[in-house]
């Protein structure tokens, strides 16, 4: 998701709320937080998850055109860290799709095909249901898109017919 995705998802959760207003409070969190991590401070959200930075020491490093030796300096990198809720709720989300049973490939292809492309053909299958719900909702040149790429993907699964 990017920033304006993010305003977005607000403002329709929020329609008392102006898109300009969110944009500015998101623009300012963001701010804060890239401020605070810049003066060497951590950022820690409760439940999301700590904001801070990693010191890189200075090296030696390689120029990888020319392969002289060059000295990088020592830097401070972005780090970040999830929180416990926020850890638990993607891992919670995984093992619900892990524990799913997967359906068997379509009978009509089970003749003389090898079981690599069965499952080959199992995955463009699942693919091409995500590209047509995708196109169900897309307008102008995004269902162009999705238009080709559901095209690509039959074109793909006729291959292995």
């Amino acid at each position: 998701m990017v920033k304006s995705g993010l305003v977005e998802r607000v403002a329709s959760r929020n329609s008392h709320l102006h898109r300009r207003d969110i944009d500015q409070v998101v623009d300012a969190i963001l701010g804060e937080i890239a401020d605070a991590m810049a003066r060497g401070q951590r950022v820690e959200l409760r439940g999301f998850g700590v904001f801070s930075t990693k010191r890189r020491p200075a090296h030696i490093g390689l120029n990888p055109l020319s392969g002289v030796k060059v000295p990088v300096a020592e830097k401070l990198a972005p780090f970040f860290k999830t929180g416990k809720e926020m850890r638990e709720r993607l891992n919670s989300k995984r093992r619900q799709v892990l524990t799913q049973p997967i359906s068997p490939p379509p009978t009509s292809y089970a003749g003389d095909i090898p079981r690599v492309w069965l499952a080959h053909i199992h995955r463009l299958e699942a693919e091409l249901k995500k590209a047509e719900r995708e196109l169900r909702v897309a307008e102008g040149v995004d269902a162009r898109a999705a238009r080709a790429r559901v095209e690509s993907i039959r074109n793909q699964i006729a291959r292995f017919r």
